[in-house]
């Protein structure tokens, strides 16, 4: 009882206890997002249709910048961060060719104009569900300095400004560092 509830429609079926009074109606056109809350409530669109996807740009805070990533060229570097036991624990096994791969759309974290992490950004352009997810990787000797929660911040005060409202990041269970600094 109380606070919004959010109900959601698949396949013409309510579900979550939904009621007919629930789903929106009006114009919904395509680059308009529609939020409700309590039942009988009406929908409103989100303010404007979503950006497409885009280049990320350079965003800095004192000593920290993300940079769009350069995959050929920060791939050695990142590589070898992902390779220390206190990060690795965390991102697997990797090679400087999967790592490329990963750094696709992503930015580089540096920390004084050295490489120290990665951050990558899955942006979610579905006008119902704008949302970004993050991932980051920081080097071990940058831990407990607030270098990836500065980093976080940067780029949801960035994407906040192309319409998100949603975040999230998903460190496992028992990284409790990381669950500790986000």
């Amino acid at each position: 009882p109380g606070g919004s509830r959010s109900h959601l429609i698949a396949g013409g079926r309510l579900l979550d206890g939904a009621s007919r009074s629930d789903v929106p109606t009006g114009p919904t056109a395509h680059g308009s997002a529609l939020r409700w809350s309590d039942p009988g409530s009406s929908c409103s669109p989100l303010p404007g249709p979503m950006p497409a996807a885009h280049h990320l740009p350079t965003l800095s805070d004192g000593d920290l910048v993300l940079r769009p990533a350069r995959p050929h060229d920060d791939a050695p570097a990142v590589n070898a961060l992902l390779h220390d036991p206190e990060v690795a624990a965390w991102w697997g096994e990797n090679t400087e060719a999967s790592v490329a791969e990963e750094l696709e759309g992503a930015w580089t974290i540096e920390i004084a104009g050295e490489i120290a992490g990665i951050l990558e950004a899955h942006e979610e352009l579905e006008p119902m569900y704008p949302s970004v997810a993050f991932d980051i990787a920081l080097a071990a000797e940058h831990h407990g300095q607030r270098y990836g929660r500065r980093a976080l911040r940067l780029a949801v005060d960035h994407f906040v400004e192309r319409g998100h409202h949603r975040f999230t990041i998903d460190p496992a269970v028992t990284n409790q560092a990381a669950i500790r600094a986000y």
